[in-house]
C-alpha cells in the first residue's frame, strides 16, 4: 500500500516537472477549495486552522485576507 502511493506521488512529480498542469488553474481551484472548505468548517463551529495568515497553494503562497 506505501509503495502504491509512493509510486503515485513520483508520477505526480513527474506530471509536474513536465508543466503537464495549468498553474495558474491550479492555484485558483486550491484557493477556491481552500476559502470553501474554511467557510463550511466555521459554519459548523470548527475553526481549523487558528492564526492562519496564509493559504499555501499549488505553487505559491498568498496572505488569507
Amino acid at each position: 500500500m506505501i509503495e502504491a502511493m509512493l509510486d503515485l506521488v513520483q508520477d505526480f512529480h513527474l506530471l509536474v516537472r513536465l508543466k503537464v498542469f495549468n498553474t495558474e488553474q491550479m492555484n485558483q481551484a486550491v484557493f477556491a477549495f481552500r476559502r470553501y472548505e474554511d467557510a463550511s468548517l466555521r459554519y459548523t463551529g470548527i475553526e481549523s486552522h487558528p492564526g492562519l495568515t496564509h493559504y499555501g497553494l499549488y505553487d505559491t503562497v498568498v496572505a488569507r485576507e
